[in-house]
């Protein structure tokens, strides 16, 4: 199973330590090392597109006053999700994520199967409009507790803050 390094951004550039300021632009990049996934930023110039390990990356700038830190482009939860849907290792996280997306709107129950499974080992069916991707997610229910812990996780992964 894939353990997370959460860090919110760093505000240091992964490649060459430099302080990112208010203002500056910078990259935020899933990477898998080993089993670990860890969100590295890295300062305009110092990116490049082939980091290895690299689930999924987006351009971002450090906030500056009160500022919200921008989110997480859809593209690199579904490339997660896609990848986590892989591995038996992650059901509990894919079910979860799977379910955040629905929440935020990025996917949506497939109407043709309806809003839920017929039966505990049938998969949950949702789409993508955005894509015209269909995904069939493996229900995994975690604990009350495991699902606010993944949810923190995913919160602070994909949005650099604490839930």
């Amino acid at each position: 199973m894939h353990d997370f390094s959460i860090t919110s951004p760093s505000r240091v550039c992964a490649a060459t330590g430099r302080e990112l300021q208010p203002g500056d632009v910078f990259v935020s990049a899933l990477v898998e090392v080993g089993d670990r996934l860890q969100r590295r930023d890295f300062a305009r110039g110092a990116w490049t597109d082939s980091v290895e390990g690299c689930v999924g990356w987006w351009r971002s700038h450090v906030p500056t006053g009160r500022e919200q830190p921008a989110e997480t482009p859809r593209e690199v939860m579904l490339n997660l999700l896609d990848r986590w849907k892989q591995d038996r290792a992650e059901r509990d996280r894919t079910y979860v994520l799977a379910l955040w997306l629905v929440r935020r709107k990025v996917l949506r129950f497939d109407d043709t199967v309806g809003e839920s499974p017929k039966a505990d080992n049938e998969p949950l069916r949702l789409f993508c409009p955005s894509t015209g991707t269909s995904y069939d997610i493996a229900v995994a229910k975690p604990s009350a507790e495991r699902q606010q812990q993944i949810q923190s996780e995913l919160i602070e992964l994909l949005y650099g803050k604490s839930a």
